[in-house]
C-alpha cells in the first residue's frame, strides 16, 4: 500500500475523489506487526518535540492599521477566514527580501 501525502489549509474542502478516498481507507484494516513499540524514553522525546511544534504555532494577538480598500479586497476576496490567509501571505512576504525592498 502506497503512502499519499497533502498538504490541506485551514477552510479547503476536500474533492468528491479525496472523500471517497478516505471513505474506502476506513473499511481496510492496518497492519501493525512491522511498527517495533516505543521506549518510554523514544515517547518522553517525542512529546518533547510536539510540545515544541505547539509552541511555534501558538499565535500572537495584534493590533495593526490597514486601509479599509485593503480590508475590503481581502474579505471579497478571501471570504470567511481571511485574516488566516492574511497571516500566511504575510510570512510569505517576510521570506522575501525583495518584497520588503519594494515596501520600504
Amino acid at each position: 500500500m502506497a503512502i499519499q501525502e497533502a498538504l490541506v489549509y485551514e477552510g479547503q474542502k476536500p474533492t468528491k475523489e479525496e472523500l471517497a478516498e478516505v471513505a474506502s481507507a476506513d473499511k481496510r484494516s492496518v497492519n501493525f506487526d512491522d511498527i517495533p513499540e516505543m521506549t518510554e524514553e523514544e515517547m518522553a522525546v517525542v512529546a518533547l518535540m510536539a510540545q515544541k511544534r505547539r509552541n511555534a504555532r501558538k499565535k500572537k494577538t495584534v493590533s495593526i492599521r490597514l486601509p479599509q480598500d485593503a480590508i475590503d479586497k481581502a474579505k471579497s476576496m478571501l471570504g470567511e477566514g481571511y485574516t488566516t490567509v492574511l497571516g500566511r501571505v504575510l510570512v510569505m512576504a517576510l521570506d522575501r527580501p525583495d518584497i520588503i525592498k519594494k515596501c520600504l
